[in-house]
């Protein structure tokens, strides 16, 4: 069975550092793809939970608008809202991080070798974030 994803787009808003309440580390990255649908561009907004040892860096690197290729694994859940009702979730969990070196316009071009940043680790439960 594959479960994997695969997105190339741009960050469409500063990637969020924060740690669970036993103290791990990991990262909110939102990107921005684009997609032709009925003859007309489309553009979908993806929410990538970052969990490795590289997401301080993710964070502190990673702008608006920065060219960036993701992929990993896709998590479903079912959660019971406070209303008590249930609503699957699904979770996009990065196993690797990739900026394609497109540049920020108020940067230079980044090198043209790029290095994956960071490596998969589990995941913690959900109900250990803070």
């Amino acid at each position: 069975m594959v479960n994997r994803f695969e997105l190339l787009g741009n960050v469409s808003h500063s990637p969020e550092f924060l740690k669970t309440a036993a103290g791990t580390a990991f990262c909110f990255l939102r990107i921005r793809t684009t997609r032709m649908a009925a003859g007309q561009e489309r553009t979908d907004y993806h929410f990538i939970t970052i969990w490795s040892a590289a997401v301080q860096q993710i964070a502190e690197e990673l702008r608006v608008g920065d060219g960036v290729f993701v992929d990993g694994r896709i998590e479903a859940s079912l959660a019971t809202r406070n209303d008590a009702l249930r609503a699957n979730s699904i979770r996009l969990i990065a196993s690797r991080v990739v900026p394609t070196g497109t540049h920020r316009r108020d940067e230079q071009p980044a090198s043209e070798e790029h290095e994956p940043v960071g490596t998969f680790v589990e995941s913690p439960e959900i109900e250990e974030l803070s």
